[in-house]
Formats: C-alpha cells, structure tokens, sequence
C-alpha cells in the first residue's frame, strides 16, 4: 500500500476484498466490544446507587456535618476533602467550599477527577469542602431548608478555620449557584468571594435564533406539567426528566455522536465513556414542592433577578444584600445557560454604576468564548486556566473596590513585563467595565419580556386549573408502587437497568468480549470502507444538527407568535397595566439612609488616616486612571506583606481599600487636596520609601497608559513635595536629591478659571472644611497673587511651588478628572 505523501489523508486500499475483509471484522469486533462496555456501563450503574451515598469525588472525603440532623433537616451533607498525601494545607489561606447543581444528576461533578474546581484549590494549599446530597430528599424538604443548610455550612467551616484570612470561597455550578446566591443575600456576613460558573440567574434572557430553553414554559403552558409529574412520582419529582430537556437540546449528540464515539474508538475512549457516564446516569429525585418552587418563581415567574422573592419568615431576598465579590463565569458555547441569563440579573438590579458601588458590590464577569455548559465545571483546560486563575488570585479578587469588572486572562510569554509575579503560565487582569458593557451582552429586549410576563400569568392560571380539576383525581389514583415502575422505566433509566450482567440475555458479551480483546484486529485508517463510516457519520450528524435547527426555529416563531398577540397578552392581564412588564425594584428607604449616613463618614474621614492611607489613594488614582489591574501588581502587594513586621490583615487591607476607593468617587478633588495633610507628619525617608513602593506596584504591569502615567507623575509631585517639607522641618534627614521637574511658563489664573469653566460640573464637590484645610497646607510654601478668587488662589499656589507641576497642569487634571467614569477609582 503506497503512501500519498500527506499524512492527514491516507490512501485507500487498493484490494476491495481485503478492505471489506479488514473493515468486516473490525467492525464486528467493534460492535462486541461496544456493547460490552454498555453492560459495564449498566453494571456500574447498578453498584453506584446501591451506595447509600453515592458520588463521583475522585478525591478521599470524610463527612463533618449532617444535614439531615438540623432542625430542617435536608438531604445534604458537608464533606472535607483530604488532601494527597503531597500536599499540605495552609491554615492561613482561605478554606474553599464547592457546591455542585442538584438539578437532576448526583453530586461530584466539580472533583471527579484531579484536574477540576476541587484539585485546584487542594492543589493550592486551600482546605476544601464540598457539599453533597443524597438521592432522595428529605420529607417536606424545602428550598429554604436547603439555604439554611448551606448557611450553617459555613458557620461550620468558620469555626474550623479560626486563623484563616477570609471567609470561605463558596464555588458554585449550574442550579447551586442560584441557590447559594439566595443563600448569600441572606446571611452575607458568612461569605467571602462566590464564583458561580454556568449558573442562571435571569432566566428570561437570552439571544433570538440561540437559547430555544427558555420557551420551553411557554410552549407547555406553564409549571402545571411540573406538578402533575410530581404527583405521578407520588410527590416527588423524578430527576431524569430535567437530565432529558439537557439531552433535548442537542439531539445530534444524544441520539447519535456520543454513542458514535465511543463505538469509533472503543479501544480507547471506554474508560473516559464510562467515568462521565457514572455521573450523568446517577439521576436523583427532588420533593414536589421544592421543584414547582424553583419553575414557579425562577424558570418561569423570574423573581430572583427583581428581588422579588420573599421567604416564609418574610425577608426580600435581594442579590443586592450580597457584600462578597462575585465572580459570574459563562460562556457563548454553553446553550444551558447563555451569557445573558448568567449576567442579565446586573441590569434587572442596577440602573447605572453609581447604585453598584451605592451598594458596595464587586462583580467580576468572564465570558468563554465556546467551551459549553458542562465544559465550565467540568473541563480539564478551564481548570488549568480560569479555575487555576481565580483560585490563585482570590485574594486579590475579595480586595477589589465597588464596581463591575472583566475577568481577561492572557498568555504568559517571554515578553511579558515581570513575568515571575504572575502564577502559572497566564496573567489575569481586571478591566473596568460600564453597565452599558453588560447590557450589550444581555441584549434585552421589552417586548420580549412582556411575553415571557403573559407565560407567567397564563402559568398561574393553568396550574390553578389543575389543580382543581385534576390533581385530587391523580393523586387518589397513583400508588407508591405505579411511582417506583413508572421511574424504572422512565426513558434515561431503562437502559441502565436492562443492558447489565442482571440481564441474562446481556451477561454472556463479557466471555466474547474479552476472546475479541486476544484477537483484536483494527483496520488501518485507510480503509475505505471505515472512511465511508466516518462519511455516513458525518452525514447523520449534520442532518440531525439541521433537524435541530429547525426544530428550534419553529419553537422560537411559535412562542413569539403566540405570545406576542395583543389578545393573548389581554387575556393574560397585561393589557390593563402601563409601562414595562418587569419593574425595577428600586432601593429601600432603609438602604438610603444608610448611604447617607455612610456618605457622611466617608467625607468626614478624608483628611484622616497618614502616610498608610495617602500610599493606599495614590495606587487608587493611578490604577483608576489606568482603567483596571492585574495579578502581577497585587502578587508584590502581597509580597511586600509577606516580608512587612506591621502589615494589615487581609481583611484591615480590603476595608481601608474599599473606603478610600469610595472617598475617591464620592469626592475625588477633596481626596486630593488632602493629600498634603496626610504626609504631613511622616518623615522624609518614609515618604519617599511609600512612594517607591507604590510605583514598584503600579509599574509591575507596564507599559502605563499615558492617562495613568500622568496621574502617577502628579502623585509623585506630591509625595516629593511633602518629602521637601518633611526635610525643612527635620534638617537632621539626610537630604535626597530630587528630579527637576521641567519648567513651565506661568498661566495667569485668569486662564485657569476659564478652563475650569469648560469641565462638566461634577456631581460630588469638595468638601468646604476639606478643602480650606488642603488650600492652608498648600499655602505654606508658596504666595498667593493678589486679586485671585480663593479657589484660584490653591491652584496658583500650588503651580507657584518648584516641585509641583506646571501652571497649566491644574486645569488639564481638572478636565481629565472630570471626564473619567464615576467608578474610576475602583480597578485597584
């Protein structure tokens, strides 16, 4: 057999007999081998839940809290996951705590195997937990319960981990991270960072022509199919019916490429097939009322993203109440949950950027560009890079200022600026974002939710009618046993249960199988008739993708159709009310009176604090200046820590940060003003060490932008000038050669009035005490001009000085502040 000289397209056999031959016999085998791994596949199943708890965690675990004895008790438990035997924990560093979906699979998805959610942060030196459940739920479960089992959770961990610096880092996927979202509105003082990966949060989202999901409600008229498949499990909710709608969605790989696959490369895909298969066939069972909970007031009403939702004790559960950082992860591959639903909860809630930091929130997006839905928690490549990378730095996420941020992570090459304080072998970066960002990605569109308002009214009406009518007559019908069958023979389940060594017709596959394995003969790949397989293969695929595609399309005209109809939308009830279907929920008077109060604070504590502080507002203005920040930055941060006698705590850290970075948006020119007041009592050598300092952190990502380089040239004129001061009044200091700044021709302050004139008026003026005491502080070392206005006077003053910058500077920093974002401070 020749060789075509390109070794990506073999050449075909020349003898057809020989090829059938060849072909013949290993596809024969092939098919041997793949339905012995099929009777693995059921055997596995078999033995997986006959444990009384079972999981897929590749790691060894041991149990430290029952849910099922707390006074709610619920099916789940909190395990701590013991590390390798090559790996320490550290007590300082923050515990972990994973929570997997219970949304109709079993638990461990997030740490079955090494690299996963659960390896990086063990990996890491992190103690890490994990939350698991069991098959069944308890009686009368609620999803409140289980948010009260997840808050003690972490009661829990706290108290283990006394000498840890931070609260636990909650990882949550898929339907846990709504869930430990509602958990974290209500007892945020528990939390430290959440990363929710792949989980919805805004389920009426989602872009035209990709997300056909979110019609399915629509389509079956509402949450009453839900109840009535609850009463024909006898009250509980067979979870392999939402593992059907997740196979629905692509039925080329359900019907056809998984299968495909493994029969393709039986010889070596078997031990993969049969590790995932372990976990995607364990399907679990959830309680009626927790179920028609999650369609009625998530999948369907969407109340979570308004803060409409209020628990049995009567509390709102507001996503705005969260005080932790919060690190959404989604992707445009994943058609389980899409961008939109995982991000639109941000517009739903805030109106602008202004009410984000009015409520001290940190959000963090990332955005995969096509990994899919279970490739977010599951992928051993989103491990070894965002995982790996959020883990790394969380620390650095929990200090991050108010405001919205993406998460861009970038290839470590040999060009890149010191390369060593970044970890692993990519540096991850924080850019500042706008809510219009966010927006774009979200698409939404009102005519949208107004139908998406009339399936939710027309939901309520239909499961009122059912219940009426005909749920007393199915519940006097259907018997614990008719619920057991009617499980066992469900779709998903029957193949599990018949293709197995229980099966008398499957149990002799094994003896022929492993004769097949002694004799096994592979055809070589240019066999003709296996490149006839893979085309016929390929044909089947794309016919049931194009399938699929107008399946889809037809569901999305159906709904828009139906739904958008004025009489449908009248009979819905919409047609008496105005304005948009989906009311902003506003802020409470409580909560405006608390950022008054808080907005009172913060300007009375812009003159206090000393050199500490003004080092903390200048790597604040310079990194606001340059839009956003990255891990090389915070590593020396945390280095220099490291080797300082007198450092903050992580958590003194991240509060003195968080108040000079609201300072500096409430009122940025006081904050600057006061800056000479600040280093007034430090000494000379002090100051010009806390300036180093602060350039080595804000150079460690060079090159600067020019915006953020200015800021930092002004800082450094300050730092020097106080240094000067500090040297007048204390000539025993060793004096310090300082750069001659370049001079400039003196503007008259006529000029810089009118430029001032130009600048928008700011919404947050200077403090009037704040301000006089900064213009007196200035106004040692320089004299004024006669017939100057008073706010001119400081600024001719401080141009007057020879170490400060040139008379034309005030007024090009006052354009440039006043053009800046309002959150332009918070990158740092």
């Amino acid at each position: 057999m020749a060789g075509s000289g390109n070794d990506r397209v073999p050449t075909p056999s020349f003898n057809p007999w020989t090829a059938a031959y060849e072909y013949a016999v290993d596809a024969w085998q092939r098919g041997v081998l793949y339905a012995d791994v099929l009777r693995q596949r059921g055997n596995q199943y078999h033995e997986h839940m006959a444990k009384r708890a079972p999981n897929v965690l590749s790691m060894e675990f041991e149990l430290v809290l029952d849910g099922r004895e707390l006074p709610r008790p619920v099916n789940y438990g909190l395990l701590r996951i013991k590390p390798p035997a090559d790996v320490e924990t550290d007590p300082i560093k923050r515990p972990f705590l994973v929570v997997d979906p219970r949304a109709g699979h079993g638990p461990g998805i997030g740490g079955f195997k090494p690299e996963s959610e659960i390896g990086v942060a063990v990996r890491a030196g992190h103690p890490c937990y994990f939350a698991t459940f069991l098959p069944q739920p308890m009686p009368e479960q609620t999803v409140e319960d289980v948010m009260m089992a997840e808050a003690r959770f972490l009661e829990e961990i706290i108290a283990l981990h006394p000498d840890a610096e931070g609260k636990p880092v909650v990882v949550a996927n898929c339907q846990a991270g709504w869930q430990i979202m509602m958990t974290a509105a209500i007892r945020p003082e528990l939390f430290g960072p959440i990363i929710v990966a792949g989980a919805p949060l805004s389920y009426w989202a989602g872009w035209r022509g990709m997300n056909p999901m979110r019609y399915s409600g629509g389509l079956l008229g509402g949450s009453w199919l839900t109840a009535m498949t609850s009463d024909l499990g006898h009250g509980k909710f067979d979870g392999a019916w939402l593992v059907q709608n997740f196979e629905n969605l692509n039925p080329a790989n359900t019907l056809w490429s998984k299968q495909y696959n493994l029969y393709s490369k039986v010889d070596t895909e078997a031990d993969r097939y049969l590790s995932f298969e372990k976990w995607w066939g364990g399907h679990v069972f959830l309680n009626g009322p927790e179920i028609q909970y999650i369609v009625d007031n998530l999948f369907v009403g969407n109340r979570l993203a308004t803060a409409g939702l209020v628990t049995s004790d009567g509390i709102r559960i507001d996503l705005r109440n969260i005080r932790s950082p919060i690190v959404v992860f989604c992707s445009k591959g994943d058609n389980i949950t899409p961008p939109p639903q995982a991000l639109g909860w941000i517009p739903d809630l805030y109106q602008n950027e202004a009410e984000v930091l009015a409520h001290g929130q940190t959000i963090v997006y990332a955005v995969h560009e096509s990994i899919g839905h279970l490739g977010i928690f599951v992928s051993g490549s989103v491990a070894r890079k965002e995982h790996q990378e959020f883990t790394s730095n969380i620390d650095m996420i929990d200090v991050l200022p108010p405001g919205i941020y993406e998460a861009e992570i970038a290839d470590k090459t040999p060009d890149t600026p010191n390369a060593d304080l970044a970890f692993g072998n990519y540096v991850l970066s924080f850019e500042q974002r706008k809510l219009d960002d966010v927006r774009a990605i979200v698409d939404r569109k009102e005519e949208d939710d107004r139908r998406f308002a009339a399936v939710a009214r027309i939901s309520d009406i239909n499961l009122g009618m059912y219940r009426s009518f005909m749920q007393p007559w199915l519940r006097a019908v259907v018997t614990p046993q008719f619920a057991e069958w009617s499980q066992r023979l469900h779709p998903l389940r029957l193949p599990y249960e018949l293709i197995s060594d229980r099966n008398p017709a499957i149990a002799p596959i094994a003896k022929i199988a492993e004769q097949v394995r002694e004799q096994r003969q592979v055809a070589p790949a240019s066999n003709p008739f296996l490149m006839a397989q893979e085309m016929f293969s390929n044909w089947v695929e794309t016919s049931l993708n194009i399938w699929q595609e107008l399946r889809d399309s037809a569901d999305e005209r159906t709904f828009m159709g139906v739904y958008g109809s004025p009489l449908v939308q009248d009979l819905a009830g919409l047609g008496a009310k105005s304005g948009p279907p989906r009311k902003h929920p506003g802020v409470s008077p409580e909560h405006r009176r608390f950022m008054e109060d808080r907005a009172a604070e913060l300007r009375s504590m812009v003159q206090e604090g000393g050199l500490r502080v003004a080092a903390i507002r200048m790597l604040l203005y310079v990194s606001g200046a340059e839009g956003g920040l990255d891990e090389r930055s915070f590593a020396l941060i945390r280095k220099m820590r490291a080797e300082s006698d007198n450092a903050l705590t992580l958590q003194e850290f991240k509060d003195l940060t968080r108040d000079q970075a609201l300072i500096l948006t409430l009122d940025s020119d006081a904050a600057l003003l006061a800056m000479p007041h600040l280093l007034e009592n430090s000494p000379a050598p002090a100051i010009r060490d806390a300036l180093e300092t602060m350039k080595r952190v804000l150079e460690a990502a060079e090159p600067l932008s020019p915006a953020a380089r200015e800021s930092l040239d002004e800082m450094e004129r300050i730092f020097l000038a106080a240094e000067r001061r500090a040297q007048k009044r204390n000539p025993a200091q060793a004096p310090v050669r300082l750069p001659t700044p370049a001079p400039a021709a003196a503007a008259p302050a006529l000029q810089l009035v009118e430029a001032a004139a130009h600048v928008p008026v700011k919404k947050a003026r200077p403090h009037p005490a704040a301000a006089e005491s900064a213009v007196a502080k200035a106004a040692m070392d320089t004299t004024p001009k006669a017939g100057a206005k008073p706010a001119t006077k400081a600024t001719a003053k401080r141009a007057a000085k020879p170490a400060a910058k040139s008379a034309a500077a005030p007024a090009k920093r006052a354009r440039k502040t006043a053009a800046r974002q309002p959150a332009k401070a918070k990158s740092a």
